[in-house]
């Protein structure tokens, strides 16, 4: 018996077809891209071949397009995700926007999402970074650190603020800045402001017993000024430094003024005459010019005794 064609028929129509002219008949059913769902795709043994009666006539039937679980590709760069899909047969719609944590070139998401079931020639889209987004960062040197800050946020960009003492700069203002003002950066990129703490306080050195070079030396080296002052001393040698002001371990600033009175020595004075003086009269007149006296007897046989 010549068996007939019945590619293209549905699945019951075949089976009708050739249990009609006396053939068994099994279906197998497979995927196909290009056959109709419930469709014969073809038959074995082929059409027009003779096969005896109760012989059995093998058709396959597709069961449409086969389904595919979309792989997950988001993270890869964009050339591997386009791999990856087109390995499993599918499309590949590429679509593109900035990202500030995704790097230029590699997949930030994707649609259908990964592990969906689709079938093979349908497309995914996928979005692919191009890095972040290009914004111009603001000069803040000079503003106050909450100004600064503000500008930099309202510019999509980061702030780290870094404290550090100016002679110049007052405290609370912008120094410098790390991009510089009007550079291009990304946003979410870090813009780090280094901000003045005011003038650095020092701690006064002790000076006091030194000798007037050495101490002009002591802090002058450490940013200060020096103003220095001369009086008489009876207990601090010429040169040295009787006081200061302000004393010793008090916080000032760079610049400021330390003030050191050094000692001229003793006053000088000068010695009365006290010979034939009474010894009270001599030893007072001694004292009020300042000087100390030394008392010592001995016999005479022309002065009066005292």
């Amino acid at each position: 018996v010549t068996i007939p064609s019945v590619k293209g028929k549905s699945s019951a129509d075949a089976k009708s077809t050739l249990e009609d002219k006396g053939f068994n008949v099994k279906i197998t059913e497979q995927y196909s891209d290009t056959v109709e769902k419930g469709k014969v795709i073809s038959q074995s043994p082929s059409a027009n071949s003779s096969l005896t009666k109760s012989s059995t006539v093998t058709i396959y039937v597709s069961k449409g397009i086969q389904p595919v679980t979309v792989p997950n590709v988001v993270g890869k760069s964009s050339s591997a995700a386009s791999s990856s899909l087109s390995k499993v047969g599918l499309k590949v719609k590429t679509q593109e926007e900035y990202s500030t944590s995704v790097a230029k070139g590699n997949v930030i998401k994707q649609s259908p999402s990964a592990n969906a079931s689709v079938y093979k020639g349908d497309t995914i889209t996928i979005t692919v970074s191009k890095g972040k987004e290009p914004t111009t960062v603001p000069d803040v040197v000079g503003k106050t650190s909450a100004s600064a800050q503000s500008a930099i946020t309202s510019a999509d960009l980061n702030v780290k603020v870094v404290e550090a003492y100016s002679d110049s700069v007052a405290s609370g203002t912008v120094i410098k800045q790390s991009p510089s003002g009007n550079s291009s950066a990304g946003k979410g990129d870090t813009v780090t402001i280094t901000v003045s703490k005011g003038k650095e306080p020092l701690k006064v050195p002790n000076v006091v017993g030194k000798s007037s070079s050495s101490a002009q030396n002591t802090i002058t080296s450490m940013g200060l000024k020096i103003s220095v002052v001369q009086e008489y001393s009876s207990t601090v040698a010429s040169g040295n430094v009787i006081k200061q002001s302000p004393a010793a371990n008090t916080s000032v600033y760079k610049g400021d003024t330390i003030t050191i009175t050094v000692s001229k020595g003793k006053e000088p004075t000068t010695v009365p005459n006290v010979v034939g003086k009474t010894s009270s009269n001599a030893q007072s007149s001694i004292k009020t010019a300042g000087l100390n006296v030394s008392v010592v007897q001995s016999y005479s046989d022309t002065v009066a005794n005292g």
